[in-house]
């Protein structure tokens, strides 16, 4: 399998191959070893060296994604995924 941090980022829709919505089934035959499990108000979170996944306890879907310090993806737009981020200036004067 194609390495899973080497994915494009676009806003409300996936972070390479995981999309959100996708169901907990689908993201634990994508993931790769090494990962932990944890249960959180409502959730289950996947964590792995540099992404999060957290599955709503309900419907058994993906409902945020997360990346981290060593996320290799490549983002499209933002510097996330979701829809509160403020837009960012590339520009020097920041």
């Amino acid at each position: 399998m194609k390495n899973h941090l080497d994915g494009i980022v676009v806003e409300g829709e996936r972070v390479g191959i995981f999309l959100l919505v996708m169901s907990e089934e689908v993201l634990l035959e994508s993931l790769v070893q090494p990962y932990e499990s944890e249960k959180r108000h409502g959730c289950t979170v996947y964590l792995t060296r540099s992404m999060s996944f957290f599955v709503d306890e309900r419907t058994k879907k993906v409902n945020q994604i997360c990346m981290f310090k060593g996320f290799k993806g490549k983002f499209l737009t933002q510097y996330g995924i979701g829809s509160d981020l403020l837009e960012v200036d590339p520009s020097p004067e920041n």
